[in-house]
């Protein structure tokens, strides 16, 4: 048993990356502090221009991750596919460096207040760079190479952690060097690796079907995206550098919590594919259920647990002092998104990506809608933005179901019902609560009662807890 143990490859790449996310934490903390939140500001900012361009790929690794899985016994088919979305990130590359050239040419006040000129160069390698590194790791996944993928998800943050940790290079200069150093590792190494094979021939109608799929899991992927990157965007707008700084420092340090379990997710994503596929609807209707009482649990009950761990961080790090409600509403708004864990994947599996993308865009107007009246009307301060969020979440989360259950497996229930199987009572009452504990304790500084969301949710949920 202890060879096989040891000779199980997810369980080495979940150690590496609960490993990476350690590091990761660790030297975020560090670099907020060595920067303190205007340079943090700056820095955030500059992250936020690779990651808007990072998930602005037209939905091409998702849809090279969704056809090589379901064309996993045609090898000729699989190299079309590698071959034409190779063609079209090129494509994508030149039409983002149009628009460097472009920002070079223009005055943008915005990269004036957050001095981000001197870094669009090397910004703009990492992004190039991370196209293609993010469509070869959609092949290393489908194929289970989980070595090739550990790597490219861990080298900037251990490269980071090095600079930072051990060199004590925490200057933005060095930090943006980690991105590119890593970048060009990765890229490398799913070279080298061979799994990378290309088709001799590049037919325009199998591009057709990689845009065609992509274009419309990029929708939805993009509008879950650029749901918290408006809200990034209109918050480094509309606040202080110093305060989009705690604001970044909350999103990071809150979403840490989700991505311990992302990890695991983003392995057997292809599988859940394959499995939710199926024609089956009882099959399926077990198979979501299961996933989703296993994954809501535990994302509910590790949320619950760091309410209190972020309290006790912003107390140490007299910096972000006044942080902590931002971190909390930030862990919060992460919840109802998980209540649609499940319901998403059984819609992609089925080619319902146009529905799923449409639901996505809406609650993207939505969003946009909720942070412009609550910025501009009602003058909230940074940190109570996230409600905005967390409202477009449970709007996008209950669509979800109300689509699986009309347009997919034909059964049509009444709201209540739909609302009540997407946040069942026994989450629902411990998520309330734990808001309204919020801010309890930030105007009465009560801290003690952030230990009532998750007592309250354990009491509820003991038989699922179990489950686990």
């Amino acid at each position: 048993m202890l060879k096989a143990i040891l000779g199980n490859k997810v369980l080495w790449y979940m150690c590496s990356r609960y490993m990476t996310y350690i590091l990761q934490f660790i030297t975020t903390l560090i670099i907020a502090i060595t920067l303190g939140p205007e340079s943090f500001g700056i820095w955030s900012f500059l992250l936020l221009i690779i990651n808007f361009f990072n998930i602005v790929d037209f939905g091409i690794s998702n849809s090279l991750s969704v056809l090589l899985v379901q064309d996993k016994l045609n090898i000729v088919n699989s190299k079309k596919h590698i071959s034409s979305g190779i063609f079209i990130t090129g494509i994508i590359s030149l039409l983002v460096l149009m628009m460097y050239f472009t920002a070079l040419i223009l005055d943008i006040p915005l990269l004036a207040k957050y001095n981000a000129k001197n870094y669009l160069p090397y910004i703009l390698i990492v992004i190039l760079i991370s196209y293609f590194n993010k469509l070869f790791s959609s092949v290393y996944r489908v194929h289970n190479k989980l070595f090739e993928i550990a790597f490219y998800q861990s080298i900037i943050p251990f490269i980071l952690f090095l600079l930072v940790i051990v060199l004590k290079k925490g200057e933005i200069t060095f930090l943006v060097g980690a991105y590119l150093l890593g970048s060009i590792l990765s890229l490398l190494l799913f070279v080298l690796r061979g799994d990378i094979v290309l088709s001799k021939n590049i037919s325009t109608s199998n591009i057709n079907t990689v845009v065609q799929k992509g274009i419309w899991l990029f929708l939805y992927n993009s509008a879950f995206y650029f749901i918290i990157y408006t809200m990034s965007f209109g918050v480094s707008l509309l606040y202080t550098v110093e305060e989009y700084g705690k604001y970044n420092f909350a999103y990071t340090l809150s979403n840490a919590v989700v991505l311990l379990i992302d990890s695991f997710t983003f392995i057997i994503f292809p599988k859940m594919i394959d499995r939710l596929k199926s024609t089956d609807e009882i099959y399926c209707k077990q198979t979501i259920d299961t996933i989703r009482s296993n994954y809501t649990t535990i994302i509910h009950l590790l949320i619950y647990l760091a309410l209190p761990v972020f309290y006790l961080f912003c107390m140490i790090i007299t910096k972000y002092s006044d942080a902590y409600r931002a971190l909390c509403l930030s862990a919060l708004a992460l919840i109802p998104y998980s209540n649609a864990f499940g319901l998403n994947t059984y819609l992609i599996a089925n080619n319902k990506e146009r529905v799923l993308s449409l639901i996505s865009i809406g609650c993207l107007i939505l969003n946009i809608v909720f942070f412009n009246v609550l910025t501009l009307v009602f003058s909230i301060p940074y940190d109570m933005v996230f409600l905005s969020i967390i409202l477009s979440y449970i709007i996008y989360a209950i669509c979800c179901a109300v689509t699986i259950n009309e347009n997919v497996t034909g059964c049509r229930k009444n709201v209540y019902n739909y609302v009540v199987y997407t946040f069942p009572l026994r989450q629902f009452i411990p998520y309330i609560v734990a808001i309204g504990v919020i801010f309890v304790v930030f105007h009465y500084h009560y801290p003690f009662l952030l230990f009532l969301p998750c007592f309250i949710f354990v009491l509820f949920n003991k038989s699922h807890i179990r489950n686990l």
